[in-house]
C-alpha cells in the first residue's frame, strides 16, 4: 500500500504542476511536461517488463522448488 500511496502522491503533484502551467498559459512548460510523461511511460513500461516481471517469475519458481 505504501508504494501505491507514493505513486498517487506523485500523480497528484504532476496534476498540480500541469494546472499551474495551464493557469499561467505556459505552453512551453505544458509541452515539456507532456514529453517527460511520454518518456516516463516508456521507461516505466520497460522497467516493469524487463525487470519486475522476470524477478516475480524467478521468485515464483524458487517458491515452487
Amino acid at each position: 500500500m505504501e508504494m501505491e500511496d507514493e505513486l498517487k502522491e506523485l500523480i497528484e503533484q504532476i496534476e498540480n504542476t500541469v494546472k499551474k502551467a495551464i493557469t499561467k498559459q505556459d505552453w512551453d512548460a505544458i509541452y515539456t511536461l507532456r514529453n517527460i510523461a511520454q518518456q516516463m511511460d516508456e521507461q516505466v513500461f520497460d522497467v516493469i517488463t524487463k525487470v519486475a516481471i522476470p524477478f516475480m517469475i524467478q521468485e515464483q519458481l524458487e517458491e515452487e522448488n
